[in-house]
């Protein structure tokens, strides 16, 4: 805090006339309150009860223990600034005072301040680092799975499909989609090196978020919505984020 105290500011005021390059790229990030008030809600409330990757492990539970598990997970998410900001910020200062070298990417950070640690406590990070990866890999690849093979392959290309038919076809996706996966982070080609990982992650899933909650909102609370009225409310809502992202500062300049 004491030599990076601008680093501890979350709630960012509007740059003016006078705000450098660097301010008006961090007021990107984290616009103001606004931020909270406009934008973060959606998000948060997209993630935990409108996300397959979240509920499908709520469904497999009964409601009691459904409901504990997603609260205790809550809590866990509450410590993610202590876990996840602090040794960026901590890289940071090192840079600055010439302990470590120079940062390529932003996703060095977390690696070079591992190396700090001792022997037994760096092995230790690491497994829990790769757990953490392959948990989180796996749960993704099981969503991508059952939404292709349940959704789209089981009702519009073979509704009279047997059940080894069906985990065979959720095999050869999964096995896609890795291949998919390795083939656009080989050369980096998404950019993703360069702006950070979880920075790519975040914006990308902003994307989608809004509309996929009013989806889920609207299904919930309003009768008349319709199956047709979701595919064409998540069309659009991806289309508009999507303008107001990439194209609406130069429409509005």
């Amino acid at each position: 805090m004491k030599e990076a105290p601008d680093h501890f500011h979350m709630i960012l005021a509007k740059p003016d006339a006078n705000s450098s390059q660097e301010y008006i790229n961090k007021y990107l990030i984290l616009p103001g309150i606004l931020m909270y008030a406009a934008g973060q809600w959606i998000v948060n409330l997209n993630y935990w009860g409108c996300n397959q990757y979240i509920t499908q492990r709520a469904l497999g539970a009964d409601l009691q223990t459904a409901r504990k598990g997603i609260l205790f997970a809550g809590f866990l998410k509450l410590m993610m600034p202590l876990i996840v900001m602090l040794p960026g910020i901590a890289a940071f200062v090192l840079v600055k005072q010439g302990q470590i070298a120079p940062l390529e990417k932003m996703d060095d950070a977390y690696s070079s301040v591992l190396g700090f640690l001792p022997s037994g406590l760096k092995g230790l990070s690491i497994a829990a680092l790769t757990a953490a990866i392959v948990a989180s890999l796996a749960g993704k690849a099981n969503s991508i799975s059952t939404i292709f093979t349940l959704d789209i392959y089981k009702k519009f290309v073979n509704p009279n499909a047997e059940e080894k038919k069906l985990v065979w076809t959720g095999r050869l996706v999964v096995l896609v989609s890795m291949i998919v996966a390795v083939a656009f982070t080989w050369k980096d080609l998404l950019g993703i090196g360069s702006a950070g990982g979880f920075t790519y992650i975040q914006k990308y899933t902003g994307f989608i978020s809004p509309g996929v909650f009013a989806v889920f909102i609207l299904g919930m609370f309003w009768k008349r919505t319709t199956g047709a009225a979701a595919v064409a409310g998540i069309i659009t809502g991806l289309a508009t984020c999507f303008f107001f992202n990439e194209l609406g500062p130069f429409c509005f300049w």
